[in-house]
């Protein structure tokens, strides 16, 4: 599965046409899968930029001191996601946000009633493509909305 995060995931109800992960991020994520290295729900914020019609996602944060973690529950609360952007954004202002990423405890993570409201939040006050990624003990589950098209993603 982070195999084909690194070469590329293609989506076709989107403007932006593949979703490509760098190395550094798809490493951070993977230290934080439930069944293998943590009992509690992880999670961060998602970073990259826009090549014509490529989303390459450069950074991903990882949980902080002041995030909630639990084992079926995670909130982003640490003001350090925030710096983490703001320092990547000075060193290069093509960075943007574009989402939000955790874990779930379960093979194939499927949204709860709470991710969905979340991710409706911030797609309401970002509006740009959004990205949603929930990592699985064995699978990955993205979600990308652009103006207003969801485009969805479970690798298998």
């Amino acid at each position: 599965m982070w195999q084909k995060l690194k070469n590329g995931i293609i989506f076709n109800k989107t403007p932006m046409k593949i979703l490509l992960f760098s190395d550094s991020s798809i490493s951070t994520m993977r230290k934080f899968i439930q069944n293998t290295n943590s009992k509690y729900e992880a999670g961060g914020i998602i970073l990259g930029e826009v090549k014509g019609e490529h989303i390459y996602v450069t950074d991903v944060s990882y949980p902080k001191k002041n995030d909630i973690r639990k084992s079926t529950y995670f909130e982003r609360k640490d003001k350090a996601h925030i710096s983490f952007y703001e320092h990547r954004y000075n060193q290069n202002n093509c960075i943007k946000y574009f989402g939000e990423w955790h874990t779930h405890p379960e093979k194939k993570p499927i949204p709860s009633l709470v991710d969905k409201r979340e991710w409706n939040k911030i797609y309401m006050r970002i509006r740009e493509p959004n990205i949603f990624l929930i990592i699985g003990t064995h699978d990955i589950y993205i979600e990308i909305k652009w103006n207003k098209k969801i485009s969805l993603y479970t690798s298998s």
